[in-house]
């Protein structure tokens, strides 16, 4: 397959910024959903009672070790489900067409092949 990204001089001039202000919002947008998942799975505790300590540490309020042991579930599933469903959301976008990248390689190749 024959792409003309890296040949079109438009696509591939380093230090030029094409974005427009709102694609870097949504650039923003989309880097900051992922982090925040990524990150409450990141910080989640191995253990239950360091859940418990670190609740107790910041709001003052006391979890029991069954309840810590449902809050860490509750956050792994969450946060998990969360990355899962960004997942499966790209990739439909990515099969649908409107993915950006894509769509500026599909133009460049529309653009290469009009010459």
């Amino acid at each position: 397959m024959r792409t003309c990204c890296h040949r079109n001089p438009s696509l591939s001039q380093p230090g030029v910024n094409k974005r427009s202000p709102s694609a870097k919002y949504h650039l923003l947008r989309d880097m900051t959903a992922w982090a925040v998942p990524a990150g409450i799975l990141l910080l989640v505790p191995k253990c239950p009672l360091c859940l418990a300590a670190y609740v107790m540490l910041c709001t003052g309020v006391a979890l029991s070790a069954p309840a810590a042991t449902r809050v860490r579930l509750l956050l792994i599933v969450l946060g998990g489900g969360t990355l899962m469903l960004m997942v499966v959301l790209r990739l439909y976008r990515w099969y649908q067409g409107s993915h950006p990248i894509k769509q500026e390689c599909q133009d460049a190749e529309q653009n290469c092949h009009a010459r």
